[in-house]
Order: C-alpha cells, then structure tokens, then sequence
C-alpha cells in the first residue's frame, strides 16, 4: 500500500511542478492548493523535501537567466518570469 501512495505522490509532485511551469507568472502556493484541493501540510508532504516557494523561485530564476542572455528587457523579463521589475534590479 505505501508504494502506491508514493507512486501516486511521485505522479502528483509532477504535476504539481508542470502546472508551476505553465503557470510562472501568477503562480502562488494558495493557487497551488487550490488548483490540485490540498492543504498547505498535503501540499509540502508530496512536495516531499522541496519547498513550493522554493520551485517556483527557482523556475522563475530560470526564465529571468536565460531572458538576460537574450538581452531582452527587464519589462519584457518580468511579465514572462512574474517578478516585479523593481525585484529583477536587485538580482
């Protein structure tokens, strides 16, 4: 039984991370939970040791690199990363 309830966490945790992804630039942990009907607790326990804040951040990190590269605008970054653009001076 423990199996498929980690099986069936691992499936979810995917998710989870597929709908930050698409979702970057409004996603929150209130969205989260909302979006897949888990309490924050349910939320970290199949997030297992990731933080969803942490996801989300890093994901966000992501874009904002990879549109610095591009040497596209810090407007244009925050509208695609959901920073503020006073937030993308500081890092």
């Amino acid at each position: 039984v423990k199996v498929l309830l980690l099986k069936k966490d691992e499936d979810l945790n995917k998710k989870i991370v597929t709908f930050i992804k698409l979702n970057i630039t409004h996603v929150s942990v209130t969205l989260l939970c909302e979006e897949f009907k888990l309490s924050v607790n349910e939320l970290y326990n199949v997030l297992g040791n990731k933080k969803p804040g942490e996801i989300i951040r890093k994901e966000r990190l992501k874009i904002v690199k990879k549109m610095r590269r591009q040497k596209a605008s810090e407007e244009i970054i925050s509208k695609a990363s959901g920073f503020s653009i006073s937030y993308l001076k500081k890092i």
